[in-house]
């Protein structure tokens, strides 16, 4: 079951993602969206850079109102091209019901 869970809130994490578009999100906003009890922050810094590395996504950091710069996510079109590939790769089958469908992003 906690592993049906994880799938799910990464797929939402990516879903947020796509939909959030060039802009991207803050990780605070990400943390909101996903975090549960089965679900950690931590998993979800673990996800997105995974999905760095691979180039699915990209980090930046943005000056806000306070001292701190804020970190912010924004998927890339290669996050939105091989998810499919990656859920079949990983799990064996197709993906649970979110629209695959997405903004078109110009970010490579």
């Amino acid at each position: 079951m906690k592993y049906a869970n994880h799938r799910r809130y990464i797929e939402k994490l990516r879903y947020k993602l796509l939909a959030a578009g060039t802009q991207g999100l803050s990780q605070y906003e990400l943390n909101q969206v996903t975090r549960t009890k089965v679900f950690s922050s931590n998993h979800m810094l673990e996800q997105l850079e995974e999905w760095e590395m691979k180039g699915w996504v990209q980090k930046f950091r943005v000056k806000g109102i306070s001292k701190h710069p804020k970190t912010m996510w924004r998927a890339t079109t290669a996050l939105r091209d091989e998810w499919s590939r990656f859920t079949m790769e990983q799990y064996g089958q197709q993906s649970t019901g979110m629209s695959d469908k997405a903004p078109d992003l110009s970010v490579h």
